[in-house]
Parts: structure tokens; sequence; C-alpha cells
């Protein structure tokens, strides 16, 4: 066997124990640029995942599932390198073929188009990518059901992409869809929903709905107190976020008592005379 990344040929032992030359096959070249990978050799990877998917596109009789198999290796070590541009046509190529070979609902077909939605969404194209993630989205619905815990990600990936639109009651929508999943899935109070509640905030107040961002602040709050305990700070802080919506609401009642909680935790926490809690004082004196 040749050194370095002109790998051709490899030598092996026959049944009668007479040594003979054969060519290397696409498995082997593949095995070997990712050993090189492994070992932070990426240039020399690099050309043995080219060989390997030149000898795909050469072999006859094999039908594509191999030269599907070569074309998303070297685009993964793309993509692996942040060279999206460079992955990006290997990724359509694979999903061109795959949805050829495989069942609508195949996981390969899955996987191909959430790659490719990736390359879009990191080369700039959000139209494309979010294009590609309503239709991986639909299969992922078909594959596993519309309430499945494996349809968060696709559905945070969309609502991003419409809060990057500033379309946020479909971001509304999609968000609220994943808090409906999560909370059959891990319970209406359990640390893993905090993300998407959070999120739920953000996009309630982006649209100027006050009255149901302050429900999502006072469901954040029985969250954060239940992970972290009634007078943590980090309650404060969502207790300050709701006392402000409030005070926009002119609803200043509701809006001392939640800061007059906060208050206690911040003298708590820092002492009676910290800054903190005395620019926490007088936000109260001037309700």
């Amino acid at each position: 066997m040749r050194s370095g990344c002109q790998v051709v040929s490899v030598m092996v032992i026959s049944s009668n124990g007479a040594p003979s030359i054969r060519p290397f096959n696409t498995e082997e070249y593949s095995s070997l640029a990712t050993l090189f990978l492994t070992q932070g050799r990426a240039t020399e990877a690099e050309d043995l995942y080219k060989q390997a998917l030149e000898l795909a596109r050469l072999a006859n009789g094999k039908g594509d599932s191999e030269l599907t198999n070569r074309l998303e290796e070297l685009g993964w070590f793309y993509a692996r390198q942040d060279k999206y541009h460079e992955a990006e046509p290997l990724f359509e190529r694979v999903l061109d073929l795959r949805s050829h070979e495989a069942s609508p609902n195949d996981d390969l077909l899955i996987r191909s188009l959430e790659q490719l939605a990736t390359a879009y969404e990191k080369t700039g194209k959000a139209k494309k990518a979010e294009e590609l993630l309503t239709r991986l989205l639909a299969k992922q619905e078909d594959r596993y059901g519309t309430s499945a815990l494996y349809l968060i990600p696709t559905l945070d990936r969309l609502a991003e992409f419409c809060l990057g639109q500033d379309h946020y009651e479909k971001a509304e929508t999609l968000y609220l869809r994943i808090l409906a999943i999560a909370e059959f899935y891990y319970g209406t109070y359990s640390v893993e929903i905090n993300g998407v509640v959070l999120a739920l905030i953000n996009v309630f107040e982006k649209q100027g709905k006050t009255a149901l961002a302050e429900f999502m602040l006072q469901k954040q709050e029985a969250i954060l107190a239940a992970i972290h305990g009634p007078d943590a700070l980090c309650v404060a802080a969502c207790l300050l976020r709701r006392g402000e919506i409030l005070t926009k609401v002119r609803r200043h009642e509701e809006a001392q008592r939640v800061y007059l909680r906060a208050l206690t935790i911040y003298q708590k926490a820092y002492g009676s005379d910290s800054s903190s809690v005395n620019a926490l004082r007088r936000r109260l004196s001037q309700l």
C-alpha cells in the first residue's frame, strides 16, 4: 500500500497463503479518511473522501446507494469544517437521490432534508431553509406523529426563522405547539419547558400581548422557584420583569406586590443598603 493520500491498492493474502494486490474499495478509502480526520489530518482526509466519491461514481451495477453515501460523507466532512458552501451542493445531490430511493417517511430522507436545511441556513439562504424545514416537519409528522417529542427541534428552528422575519404570530403558534408537546412529556412546571416559556414571553411582548406575557412570566417564576428555591435571584429577575409589564398596563397595585417580593429576595442576597435594593426602592416610590 502506498503512503500518503494516493492510496489505490492493498496487499491481501489469499486462501492458499499467496499475497496479491487488489484496488482499494470505497469503504476502505472512507475508513482511512475517517482515521486521518481523527488525527487532525483534514487535508489528507478530504482527498481520500473525494477519491471514495470518484470511485463510487465510476462503479457500475451497485445502484445509487453507494454514491449517495459517499456524497453525504464528503458533505458531512465539509459541514464539520464549517465549509457549508462546499457542503450545500453535495447535500442537494444526496436529497435528490434519496427522494427517488427512499420511501417518503424514511429516516435517511428525513436526515437529508435536515442536513440541507442546515446548509441553507448557514449560507444565508433563509427562505430555502424555511421551505425545507417545513417539508421536513411534514415528513416527521407522517413518520412519528403530530405530537412526537422528535418534532421539537424542527419546530424550534422554524420559529426562529419566523422571528428573524418578524412573523411573530406564526412564531407564537409554533412555540405554543412546542409547549404543548413538552408539557405532555415532561410536565407543566418542569425545567425542560423553561426555554420555550421564555421564548413565548418574548413573542407575546413583541406583539403587545401583555396579559399573556405576564401569565407566562408567572409560569416561569414557578418553574424557577421549583428548581432554585423561592428566594433565588433568578426568581427575583422574573418578578422584576413581571413588575415592568404590570406597570406598563397601569396595574400598579399588582406591580407593587411583585416588586416587594423581589425586594425581599434582593435584601436577603445583597443586604438592605445595596445598590440593587436602593434602585428597586426608587422604582417602587415611582408607582
